[in-house]
């Protein structure tokens, strides 16, 4: 009688740990397919900061996957890794992940202009295009308001359901002192969707 109970036990601890072992397999191999998609593409912008050669804060910035901001008398071309506004306007900021792909994720980290700490995103929102046009064929995904801060962090939206786009453009619509501008964009696509 203990023989077949030690049995059936191993037999029972056997199919759990089976079940168990599939189970995550499956769990890991769906977020796997959630993937990062605007690291390195193209980023242009309706206007950026530009003092004088080589001190440019280029819509680039937003895509390089670097959040260091050096002192703000270096342009990008010095190591400054962001996107300004050029001075007392509002704009956008936008990547052109170069297919239409499922959109779920976005993640944006605002910047406050290294040392100088005299710009910042405060009003925004994002719409999602498949042509690039936004004239009212975009889905705005996200409004929202940042305060400033020296001390900034990563904001960050799941989408309810996946929207199909190939552009994402952030639209600054109040800033901070001289600007608005951006850190860091990412795109998050799931690439398990046809």
């Amino acid at each position: 009688m203990k023989k077949t109970r030690r049995s059936r036990f191993a037999v029972i601890l056997s199919m759990i740990i089976v079940i168990s072992t599939m189970a995550c397999r499956l769990i890991s191999a769906q977020t796997e397919k959630i993937v990062e998609v605007a690291e390195g593409k193209p980023a242009t912008a309706s206007s950026f900061y530009q003092g004088r050669e080589n001190y440019s804060f280029s819509p680039s910035g937003i895509v390089d996957r670097k959040t260091n901001e050096l002192s703000c008398i270096f342009g990008v071309e010095e190591g400054n890794t962001y996107w300004l506004l050029a001075d007392h306007r509002t704009g956008w900021v936008q990547v052109d992940i170069q297919e239409n792909l499922p959109i779920v994720r976005l993640k944006w980290l605002n910047t406050h202009n290294g040392d100088c700490a005299d710009r910042a995103t405060t009003k925004y929102h994002i719409a999602l295009s498949q042509t690039g046009e936004f004239l009212g064929e975009e889905s705005v995904v996200q409004n929202g308001e940042i305060e400033f801060t020296m001390d900034v962090k990563y904001e960050e939206i799941i989408l309810s359901s996946p929207v199909t786009a190939r552009y994402v453009r952030f639209y600054v619509d109040e800033y901070y002192d001289w600007g608005g501008g951006l850190n860091e964009l990412q795109v998050y696509a799931d690439m398990s969707m046809p």
